[in-house]
């Protein structure tokens, strides 16, 4: 029995251990120890979107619109004397960070903006305003062999048929409190990725 990380592991170790048998070629236990590895290791990392303007980061930010966070002791009213100077509005300040939220005058675009605000001795940085989604994605070296996860075209398969297991991790990567029973040949219970995961009956280990 084996601790996995929640539903969107228990689908993927699943397809991940029954395909092998007829396509992968791959003992079921090694690919069990794979799944469960790609599960385990899945990590946020972050990526743009709704933005309409982009950068050689391919991050995307919104258009009109900057964030600007002052040196510490500067007085509001010079804070406000720099942003008529520029045409721009407040629309929000985020009082522990100390950044201010900006909407720019019409016509003026985000590059320019930031490059006079960084000219300013009283700022400490200026920047567009990146929009951000988490996306999770394993670190798994051997993640992209799971065609059965994410089916990338590997040696000649059908790019594309697979789970979508990262769009599942996009949601969540589940939880350490599932326990899975996995009714097959037997795993390696002393692989590095499934040792810390495995479930262990104490009951049966200690009758009393």
């Amino acid at each position: 029995m084996i601790r996995f990380s929640g539903l969107c592991a228990i689908l993927s170790l699943t397809l991940a251990v029954c395909s092998s048998y007829t396509h992968a070629g791959a003992p079921p236990a090694t690919v069990q120890a794979k799944a469960a590895a790609s599960a385990r290791k899945a990590t946020p990392s972050s990526r743009g979107k709704n933005g309409e303007r982009a950068e050689s980061r391919q991050q995307k930010y919104k258009a009109g619109e900057l964030l600007v966070r002052f040196k510490q002791g500067v007085p509001s009213e010079k804070k406000s004397k720099l942003h008529k100077k520029h045409g721009a509005e407040k629309l929000k300040e985020f009082g522990p960070l100390g950044i201010q939220h900006l909407k720019l005058k019409k016509g003026m675009s985000v590059e320019d903006a930031v490059q006079l605000y960084k000219a300013d001795p009283d700022v400490r940085y200026a920047e567009p305003n990146f929009a951000y989604e988490i996306q999770a994605q394993p670190n798994d070296p051997g993640f992209a062999e799971l065609w059965a996860l994410q089916n990338t075209g590997l040696n000649g398969a059908a790019a594309g048929a697979d789970i979508k297991a990262p769009a599942a991790w996009d949601i969540t990567t589940g939880t350490g409190d599932v326990v899975v029973a996995v009714i097959d040949t037997g795993i390696d219970y002393t692989h590095p990725d499934l040792q810390a995961n495995l479930w262990v009956n104490q009951r049966r280990r200690d009758p009393r």
